[in-house]
């Protein structure tokens, strides 16, 4: 996702929205784009593959993170299942898609270090200052005041 002012640039909302795009097509409610014929289809386990391990080699990167695969980074996010917002989860890909967000978020690991724990985003505060230091660093490129 490049426009974060469509949709939000979080991977569940982009799995959604993507979803809910192809349900428009689908129906017919799509403009021009449901003229198209042959437009392939997908499902929420589709959703999820094209957000790791598709999405991976898209970025070329897919010969060391994307799935879970021996000699890999060892890459992993694990969404709690047990949350109101995620019951019941009689389709585990269909729930993750259409009702999932950072918050049922549980653990993230990335190259074998924890980066959110039970939940909590590890280094604190860091976190939150180097992203403010990302903004002002582009801010003070592009010539523009930052935002009051």
């Amino acid at each position: 996702m490049d426009t974060e002012t469509i949709v939000s640039g979080d991977m569940f909302g982009v799995m959604r929205a993507t979803l809910a795009y192809q349900q428009l097509i689908l129906a017919g409610a799509a403009g021009p784009m449901d003229r198209a014929p042959g437009l392939p289809t997908f499902n929420a386990a589709d959703l999820l593959s094209f957000a790791t391990i598709e999405g991976a080699r898209a970025a070329g990167i897919d010969d060391r993170t994307g799935s879970l695969t021996p000699g890999k980074e060892a890459d992993l996010i694990m969404i709690r299942l047990d949350h109101a917002n995620m019951l019941p989860a009689t389709d585990v890909a269909a729930t993750i898609v259409a009702g999932g967000h950072a918050g049922n978020v549980d653990l993230v690991v990335v190259a074998g270090g924890v980066l959110k724990e039970n939940g909590v985003l590890k280094g604190g505060d860091a976190v939150f200052d180097d992203a403010a230091a990302s903004r002002d660093r582009l801010f003070h490129a592009a010539g523009l005041p930052l935002p009051v």
